[in-house]
């Protein structure tokens, strides 16, 4: 999607979840130094952003791309956690990480 398209579409979302271009960024602060467009984003400022890596280890697949396939139960359950994190109460992500 064209980052225009983007920005319209995710006006007041307060929920960013990432893919691409996101995979090993530490924080939002990162996430802007690198890609300075995405401060334009209301999530990026006032809402969660989260990326599709978490346990990734520099040089190793990324789990979510690596095993989410064999396990779709669990990332499931990440986005449900996400989403609607009062129908899993303590449950912690196996794929999905919060950017600080």
């Amino acid at each position: 999607m064209a980052f225009e398209k983007a920005v319209y579409e995710s006006e007041r979302s307060p929920i960013w979840i990432a893919h691409n271009g996101m995979s090993r960024i530490p924080s939002k602060a990162a996430l802007l130094r690198k890609m300075h467009l995405f401060s334009a984003l209301f999530t990026i400022q006032h809402g969660r952003v989260y990326a599709l890596d978490s346990g990734a280890v520099d040089g190793e697949a990324i789990p979510a791309a690596d095993s989410s396939l064999n396990q779709p139960e669990k990332m499931l359950a990440d986005f449900i956690s996400v989403l609607h994190p009062e129908l899993l109460p303590g449950y912690r992500p196996v794929f999905i990480r919060e950017l600080p």
